[in-house]
């Protein structure tokens, strides 16, 4: 998937991503903030909790200009059901200023993987 560029304001308050998986799949995912080549901060999750599926990108919203949020993510397509959907939605100051989204179908009884990328830009 191509990288999806994400315009925010750099002087507003932190960027806040949460994960969601449609369809009631059974998966996991791991976000990761990058910055360059280094790895600012990763969290993990899964999706049998989606109160926990929230993250505030650490640091004033300025210091994020030109960083990369990547979330790979895995769920199991059980029967009967045989779409997915998963979103990275990045929020700022209450708006949502961008959803980064995967969907389709996928064979029952396979795993199905994603890798959703944000690019961070001040605007």
């Amino acid at each position: 998937m191509a990288t999806e560029n994400v315009d925010f304001n750099p002087s507003g308050n932190p960027i806040k991503a949460e994960i969601t998986c449609g369809f009631v799949q059974d998966g996991a995912y791991i976000l990761t903030l990058w910055d360059g080549n280094q790895i600012v901060q990763r969290w993990e999750g899964n999706f049998l909790n989606t109160d926990d599926d929230a993250y505030v990108l650490p640091g004033p919203a300025s210091s994020h200009d030109g960083r990369v949020l990547q979330c790979r993510a895995e769920v199991s397509i059980e029967p009967p059901i045989d779409d997915y959907s998963f979103k990275m939605t990045l929020t700022q100051d209450g708006a949502e200023i961008a959803v980064v989204e995967e969907s389709g179908k996928a064979p029952l009884g396979s795993l199905k993987g994603v890798n959703l990328f944000a690019r961070l830009a001040a605007r």
